[in-house]
């Protein structure tokens, strides 16, 4: 399999070849990279693809002033590319708002974490190997402020709340992991200068060091059981049709019964990854369980957004 990109240009909007009519316009790139590991900074350094302030042709007033490269596909990019007209070359950009890069400052804010896990990623138990609850501290998550000047706002900024990364994406110089990150409060704030108008768009990125996944422990108090094996023997010998078999061997939902004389369970008991209660050798229920045993569940709740789209450079 080539390592090397396939690059081709396929698209150009607003403006025209013949003349530099229009304020703004764009082209667009498709790339087929089929290389693991394929990072945005890659693929906005190939050479085919136009750099900040580049011409949109020889001796055009139009200069790039957008370079956005977004992952389509398993192995496929598209890059587009904004020209303006407004934006005035590199010696002259302090005086250009649209030329001033992504400004960074941090917050913190704090929360109540509940404690399940001890450093080593064990579950909390006490000397006896029973487990645990109750326990919580104070932290301090880290809060991303970005400030960034855009000529124009997409029509998706204002309708992404409560977001989260789809995958790993670095700023300022820092990897955050996928699902680490929530996007936040956010606003747009129109501009003007001398020469243009454009916004100013503030967001915030707050981070979870567990990630936004909810986690709580395989608890209940009812269980999956599994039919008597001699069913499925019966079964067979009657010929029950496939669909009424299945239906009839599938696990069970029924209360979990404790001590002697059975009773229904008062306390959530632990479950192992089949849904069924742990118990010891003779079928009862385990009173200590191993520290292996406990088992914890992560479940994705927020939906998630590719970050690289956001103004962070």
């Amino acid at each position: 399999m080539s390592t090397l990109p396939l690059i081709r240009q396929v698209a150009r909007q607003r403006g025209s070849d013949s003349q530099d009519g229009g304020s703004e316009r764009q082209r667009e790139w498709r790339i087929l990279w089929k290389k693991p590991g394929v990072t945005v900074d890659d693929v906005a350094a190939l050479k085919e693809i136009p750099k900040m302030y580049d011409p949109y042709k020889p001796g055009s007033a139009a200069l790039a002033n957008s370079i956005s490269p977004e992952q389509v596909g398993r192995w496929e990019w598209r890059v587009t590319v904004t020209y303006s007209r407004e934006l005035e070359a590199p010696e002259d950009q302090a005086e250009n708002p649209l030329a001033r890069p992504a400004e960074f400052s941090y917050e913190t804010r704090e929360r109540t974490l509940p404690i399940l896990r001890d450093l080593q990623g064990r579950a909390i138990t006490n000397t006896a190997g029973d487990p645990v609850f109750g326990f919580s501290d104070v932290v301090h998550d880290r809060v991303i402020v970005v400030s960034k000047n855009v000529a124009s706002v997409p029509k998706w900024f204002e309708d992404i709340d409560d977001v989260v990364n789809v995958s790993d994406i670095r700023i300022d110089g820092r990897v955050y992991k996928a699902r680490h990150l929530r996007f936040g409060e956010s606003q747009v704030q129109k501009q003007e200068d001398a020469v243009r108008k454009y916004s100013t768009v503030t967001f915030r990125l707050h981070h979870r060091r567990e990630s936004w996944d909810l986690q709580y422990p395989n608890q209940g108090f009812r269980e999956l059981v599994e039919p008597d094996p001699s069913l499925r023997i019966a079964l067979g010998v009657l010929g029950t049709p496939e669909e009424e078999r299945e239906r009839l061997l599938a696990p069970k939902l029924q209360d979990i019964l404790v001590g002697d004389p059975a009773r229904v369970a008062s306390e959530p008991v632990w479950l192992d990854e089949n849904g069924a209660a742990i118990r010891d050798d003779a079928g009862r229920i385990k009173a200590q369980l191993e520290p292996s045993e406990l088992l914890f569940i992560r479940r994705r709740y927020l939906p998630e957004f590719d970050f690289t789209k956001l103004p962070l450079r």
